[in-house]
Formats: C-alpha cells, structure tokens, sequence
C-alpha cells in the first residue's frame, strides 16, 4: 500500500475506484514490520470507522516466531475493535527470489499469510486474500518486492470488494471511511 511507481498510490487508487469511499488517512510506510507498529498503536489517532491492515509479511521474512507475530496482529485487532472500528486485514502480496529476498524468505510468506488468516478468522475480521489476485511473476513487481501499478491495481481491487462485504455503501456516494495502516 505504500507505493506502485506512479503518482497514484494505492490509497488514491482505491479512492479513484470507490469515489464515495472516503480514504482519510493513509499511514503505510515501505519497510514498516508489524513488531514495529504494535508498541504504540494504541496511542496513534484514528477517526475512519474501518481500519485497512497490511503489516505482517516483512515480519515472516524475518522469522519473527508466529505465535508472537499471531498475538501482535491479534493485539492491533482488539484495540481496532475496542475504537468501535471495523478492521480489515488484506493479507500479503507475492514476491519472488531476487536480490532483497532469496527463495528461503519467499516461501516463508504463505505461513504468515496463513497465521493472518488464521487470526482473522479466529477475531471475526475481513481477510481480502491478497494472495488469491492473479499474479504473473517478476514482471509484476518494481524490485522483486513491491507490486508495479497493474498488480498493485488488482490488490486494491480485492481490498474494494472486501470493503463492500464490510459496508455495502463503500460503492455508492458519500459511503464510510477507511485508513490504511500498512507496508508492501
């Protein structure tokens, strides 16, 4: 979520293909591990009733031990919850081998998707499967890493129709409101 190569981000993307869905913050920073955002996420602002979860896949591809990264999802959802706000986690991107990430870390990334899931499902949260969007290899990243502006498109696509399962109105004029807190 926190970039594609072009000028539209992912939030704005997302703001294009749902107009009366209102993005009011977009908080992803590239490179942000979900151990990093935990210790004061309770303290950070929020005012959107849906919060947008990403965070969670650099964390497996170092080896943070699942049952902690399992509890600090856990953590971000209750305190998202206990707002009176509706979280959504998106689960993770693919990537493939190259020079940031050997095919070791790669593979690791189907585990922690299938912790998050797994924590969605436990927590009664909206899992977008990000890993289930078409996705074609190398060619689709910027770096082997971060998706390029058309796999990017079709991830914030599946976000979309995961928002619309949470509030039906996110299609039409003047529909709820989301912040994205997340990382590609």
């Amino acid at each position: 979520m926190a970039g594609n190569g072009t000028g539209e981000t992912p939030a704005m993307t997302l703001q294009r293909i749902r107009p009366g869905f209102d993005v009011v913050a977009d908080h992803s920073v590239a490179g942000t591990m979900l151990s990093m955002l935990t210790p004061d996420f309770a303290q950070q602002p929020r005012s959107a009733s849906i919060v947008v979860i990403e965070n969670g896949v650099i964390d497996g591809w170092n080896s943070v031990p699942g049952n902690l990264f399992a509890t600090q999802l856990r953590a971000l959802i209750v305190q998202v919850k206990s707002e009176g706000r509706t979280p959504v986690l998106t689960g993770f991107a693919r990537q493939v081998p190259n020079p940031i990430l050997d095919a070791g870390k790669v593979s690791l990334r189907d585990n922690y998707d299938l912790l998050a899931r797994s924590v969605a499902d436990a927590t009664g949260t909206e899992f977008a499967d990000w890993g289930s969007v078409p996705f074609q290899g190398a060619p689709e990243l910027l770096d082997g890493v971060h998706p390029n502006k058309g796999y990017s498109d079709r991830l914030v696509e599946q976000l979309a129709l995961t928002l619309d399962k949470v509030d039906p109105s996110c299609s039409a004029p003047a529909a709820a409101s989301a912040e994205v807190t997340a990382t590609n």
